[in-house]
């Protein structure tokens, strides 16, 4: 069993609070109410991180935010991943390109967290803000793990909050398998979703019975996924956002990049040109990373034996 250190996941939890929230500065009756810490234990560690540079305190507000030393931690980050400045590079991009805001993710256990987010727009809100963590639980979250195995996918099929019935299971898997031979996965955007998508960038932080009400409504509400193959190039369709994946050394999915489109009305074609677009933005970072896409290479494999050739 992992020996786990709760006063470090206490720290952990206030600076992930901070930058979810930035750059709004938040209150120590705040924080200590959204994570479930006693004012004094908070307190004291708000007084250890302002002290460390890792946290400042307005004199006027008396409000937090991140500090300065987090900016140190963050340049020594970048450095050390040269696949995250190239997914920057290809979405700065895409999003001039299309007048959209983009996105990188990754997942840590059973969280998506957002890393950066490229470009602004005036409907888009705190959707993909910056240090925002997501449920990593069926349904939510299925561009995390549609281009991982098998075992994955059923895995997190078993996470669901309820049981999801087994034509929605069937249907999560066929979005799965198109989204590994088109290389993006593209999802639907409705009212409901976008609600759904503010709330729950933040319910990590709350107990866990309310974490546990907002995954249930997310698995509840909607097909969200398009079978992109299933229709026409001139039909219209309303789409929240595409994202595709960068892979690494084991051909395992690590990034994900994104474009949040949020139109209500879009030709197939168009959508289909940004998935295109963002799978070719992703393969430059798996080249980054030395990786590669299992699926492209299986499917390579299977052509090259169908047409009685051989595949290096």
């Amino acid at each position: 069993m992992e020996r786990r250190s709760n006063p470090t996941r206490r720290v952990t939890s206030i600076l992930g609070l901070l930058a979810a929230e930035a750059p709004t500065a938040l209150t120590l009756s705040t924080i200590a109410n959204r994570l479930g810490l006693s004012l004094s234990t908070c307190h004291g560690i708000l007084n250890e991180l302002r002290d460390a540079g890792y946290v400042d305190r307005s004199p006027d507000t008396k409000g937090y935010r991140l500090g300065s030393a987090v900016l140190g931690l963050s340049q020594a980050a970048r450095a050390s991943k040269p696949a995250l400045g190239m997914a920057r590079t290809q979405l700065q991009r895409l999003a001039a390109e299309y007048g959209k805001v983009c996105t990188i993710a990754t997942t840590v256990r059973h969280q998506v967290l957002v890393l950066e987010r490229i470009g602004e727009a005036e409907d888009i809100g705190y959707l993909g803000h910056p240090g925002s963590r997501y449920p990593f639980d069926a349904p939510v979250g299925l561009m995390f793990v549609a281009w991982d195995r098998d075992e994955a996918v059923e895995a997190w099929l078993a996470r669901a909050p309820i049981e999801l019935e087994q034509r929605r299971q069937e249907r999560i898997r066929a979005v799965v398998a198109a989204s590994r031979q088109t290389g993006y996965l593209v999802e639907r955007m409705t009212e409901v979703d976008v609600r759904l998508h503010r709330i729950l960038r933040v319910i990590d932080r709350q107990p866990p019975a309310v974490s546990e009400a907002f995954a249930t409504a997310a698995a509840i509400f909607g097909e969200r996924d398009y079978l992109i193959q299933e229709l026409s190039p001139t039909e219209r369709c309303s789409v929240s956002h595409i994202c595709a994946p960068s892979f690494d050394m084991d051909g395992r999915p690590h990034l994900i990049l994104s474009m949040y489109v949020l139109e209500q009305s879009i030709e197939v074609a168009t959508v289909r040109a940004i998935g295109a677009a963002l799978r070719e933005a992703a393969d430059e970072v798996t080249a980054v990373e030395h990786g590669y896409d299992p699926w492209r290479r299986a499917a390579a494999r299977a052509a090259t034996r169908a047409s009685g050739g051989s595949f290096q």
